[in-house]
């Protein structure tokens, strides 16, 4: 253990190679400047409060475009990483966005109870600096039309957009204005993933919990020398109208103070307000901030939306309406509605959701893959995951106990949705384990979630797997058309996604004679034409590129002759 915790990132700067400068601050925080492979950072520590804030200066005349994408990047970094809250916010005269990347467990990681050391933490959030900076540029490149849109490269900005932000939306722009406004329609936050960005205060003990009504005046709800547990004045919220606020101010002591600390006091300041109001849930803006950040109790009750704060302490989330008893008669229903078709002999009738239900014979199982479906309908996919890990649980113990058992088709299902989920939310590592359990099915849907997986991943393995089941796609339809047999639409259209993926990951990999003399044949097929077109546009820019950089890169030959 070092005395002076500041050794700890100067330790930890020392195995990066780094260069840095040291500055103290009258409000307590020290400013390390470091200096990384041509780049510049700055932390902000402060010991009393036990964060790191980084801070990836600097983006200029940002469009809001492009602060789509650096917010889902950030999403990325929290989403993989639970230590970190990732925000950004414009300077006064809106020229400069900074980005920051909090550590709130900073005690944790000092004292290597956390499982990434603090050279791995600084590294992380070094190559995270990098990436906003080639997602900026790549970008900037699509929005002055030199570059062309493909496949892949549109599901990565355009979907990843509308869909990742939304389950995960942890923090939002200072200034909304610049922002294009997002939809509620699915939930961005559950009140599970909340909890995990208040770790600071696990272990805490609760002093007061003082609420401020909509005239100014304070009541106590609280006051117990306890751990704090849970925040029952959410459910406050759950039968809230549009617009209604509630707003809290709670007392603690820090887990990590000791008895000899001169402060051992910190408020915190809860404000809720429903944001938008539907029959299922309830969608209520939480916005918190330590002392410092504090606005007074006699301000406005909306004082602390407007006053400028670490926008990482903003969040939306999703309160249902419904208990588990109207979430099980909705259920019932829906199952006996199936149940009730098939008796009828209206198999015809049945949607795709009903069809999944009545193939399961376990009601448990039915129930979870109910929900399950029904939330990634709604593209509130940690909701799902919850319900859809359960039923991977049950059916897992079902084939332990009877390898013959007919759950095995919704145990591959399951898997397909599970993966979905993950892909979703680009946690590729947990989508692949659920989707490898399809990589050989005869489903194309199966299949196609797999390679699709291994693509947005970048694995090498992309490649072979694109290649191994085009030559299997062909086989079989060569096959098929020899016996007279009709080939089904869905066969070829899996056949030519698979196509358009293989020609992607040659450009990707700098094969791009060969990737040319595929588009040219694909000009003649109906199907793939438009495709072809747009990705030989692609390659000629890129041409053109690559030609107006070799005159520096010879000059810079040159001298160093």
């Amino acid at each position: 253990m070092y005395e002076d915790e500041k050794d700890y990132i100067r330790v930890a700067l020392r195995k990066l190679s780094c260069t840095w400068e040291e500055k103290e601050e009258e409000d307590g925080f020290v400013i390390f400047v470091i200096h990384f492979q041509n780049l510049l950072f700055m932390i902000h520590y402060c010991k009393e409060h036990r964060i790191l804030r980084f801070t990836l200066p600097h983006f200029y005349k940002v469009e809001a475009e492009y602060i789509d994408i650096l917010r889902t990047s950030c999403n990325e970094s929290n989403i993989m990483y639970s230590t970190l809250t990732v925000t950004y916010s414009f300077s006064e005269d809106e020229t400069t966005l900074r980005v920051s990347l909090g550590a709130n467990l900073l005690f944790d990681v000092l004292n290597e109870s956390f499982d990434m050391t603090l050279d791995q933490l600084f590294c992380m959030v070094f190559a995270q600096k990098q990436r906003f900076i080639i997602e900026f540029e790549r970008y900037k490149q699509y929005i002055q039309g030199k570059e062309v849109l493909d496949l892949e490269y549109q599901y990565h900005t355009d979907r990843r957009i509308s869909v990742v932000l939304a389950e995960q939306e942890l923090f939002h722009c200072q200034k909304e204005l610049k922002l294009k406004r997002e939809e509620y329609g699915c939930t961005p936050i559950t009140l599970k993933e909340w909890m995990r960005q208040l770790e600071l205060l696990r272990g805490a003990k609760l002093l007061r919990l003082t609420r401020i009504d909509e005239n100014n005046e304070l009541s106590v709800v609280a006051e117990k020398d306890k751990p704090i547990r849970n925040y029952p004045f959410l459910e406050n919220m759950r039968e809230a109208e549009e617009g209604k606020r509630v707003s809290l101010i709670l007392e603690y002591v820090p887990p990590f103070l000791k008895d000899k600390d001169p402060i051992t006091k910190r408020e915190m300041f809860i404000n809720l307000r429903c944001e938008k109001k539907t029959v299922e849930a309830n969608y209520v803006r939480v916005t918190y901030s330590l002392e410092e950040d504090t606005p007074d109790h006699t301000d406005s009750i909306s004082a602390l939306e407007e006053k400028e704060m670490i926008v990482g302490q903003s969040m939306l989330m999703c309160l249902e309406t419904r208990n588990s008893a109207c979430a099980r008669a909705e259920f019932k229903y829906m199952y006996g509605e199936a149940c009730d078709k098939v008796q009828a002999n209206r198999i015809n009738e049945l949607t795709d959701s009903e069809k999944v239900l009545i193939e399961i014979e376990n009601p448990d199982e039915a129930y979870h893959m109910y929900w399950g479906l029904r939330f990634i309908r709604e593209e509130r996919y940690f909701d799902a995951i919850r319900q859809l890990e359960l039923l991977w649980n049950l059916i897992n113990q079902e084939l332990q106990r009877d390898r013959e058992n007919n759950a095995f088709r919704t145990y591959e299902k399951t898997a397909y949705y599970l993966g979905l989920c993950y892909q979703k939310l680009r946690i590729y590592k947990k989508a692949y384990y659920y989707l490898s359990v399809n990589a050989t099915s005869s489903n194309y849907t199966y299949v196609r979630a797999f390679v699709d997986c291994l693509v947005q991943a970048k694995d090498y393995r992309a490649n072979r797997f694109v290649q191994h089941y085009i030559k299997q796609m062909q086989e079989a339809i060569q096959k098929a058309e020899w016996n007279d047999i009709e080939v089904p639409e869905s066969s070829t259209e899996f056949l030519n996604h698979l196509r358009k993926l293989d020609v992607r990951l040659e450009i990707d990999f700098g094969d791009i004679l060969t990737a040319e003399s595929t588009l040219k044949e694909m000009l003649q097929e109906e199907d793939m034409a438009d495709f072809a077109k747009q990705e030989l546009e692609f390659l000629k820019t890129l041409r053109l590129d690559t030609k107006t950089e070799s005159p520096k890169t010879n000059k810079k030959g040159s001298k160093s002759n």
